[in-house]
């Protein structure tokens, strides 16, 4: 008799393979939140090494999260599971509809998810500090929030800017944007130099569903 496929007999749960601390998850919870889609979560805490097992590398071949369980799918990539959850889940619209609008909020969250966020990530800082020490850490992430911050700044020169990155209501752009101006903060980055980055970092602050799934405190005081 075949096995029983474990996506089909949970087709109706919405399940997260979420670390808190990483910024990709911090960006789907936000997303999801966004939507107004209930889930529940799974823990995978990679500092200890949880993506490795075998169990988690069935759902990630690459080790990776967020992982999102849902529709009887396992989808990968945040981008690409915030694409599919607002394409198929009501409310709030978080990719605009208009083709021009819809380039460049992708534009926006793809400057930060694809370019500047993958030199800031675990692996990446571990084997900096291996190599350098803990101090040269902290100065590679400051290098690197500040280039892209700053890039970001001028990205949003723009008169599609509204009190978010594009326009006056949420968008993918934010849910990105915001995680990674969290974590610059919380390394110690100055943000009043950036205006607009200051501005809409804080404007994310004062929606429930961003500051419930970022994070308060001095990061560089932390065991990565």
């Amino acid at each position: 008799m075949a096995e029983p496929n474990p996506l089909e007999s949970n087709a109706d749960q919405v399940l997260l393979y979420d670390y808190p601390r990483a910024p990709s998850c911090q960006r789907v919870r936000i997303g999801l939140a966004l939507k107004g889609v209930d889930y529940e979560i799974e823990p995978i805490d990679i500092r200890m090494g949880a993506r490795n097992a075998a169990t988690f590398r069935v759902n990630s071949p690459q080790g990776f999260v967020p992982v999102l369980r849902i529709d009887g799918l396992l989808l990968r990539q945040s981008l690409a599971i915030l694409e599919y959850v607002d394409e198929t889940r009501g409310g709030r619209q978080i990719i605009p509809v208009e083709p021009v609008a819809r380039s460049r909020v992708r534009r926006l969250a793809q400057s930060i998810a694809t370019a500047s966020g993958p030199l800031t990530n675990l692996c990446v800082l571990r084997d900096i500090q291996k190599r350098f020490g803990p101090d040269a850490r902290r100065t590679w992430l400051m290098e690197q929030y500040s280039t892209s911050l700053s890039q970001f700044e001028a990205s949003l020169h723009d008169p599609a800017t509204g009190d978010f990155c594009h326009g006056d209501e949420p968008t993918l752009a934010d849910c990105v944007f915001a995680p990674h101006a969290n974590a610059a903060w919380r390394w110690g980055m100055d943000l009043r130099g950036l205006p607009r980055v200051s501005r809409i970092f804080h404007r994310c602050l004062r929606m429930p569903e961003f500051a419930k799934h970022l994070r308060d405190g001095p990061e560089w005081q932390e065991p990565i």
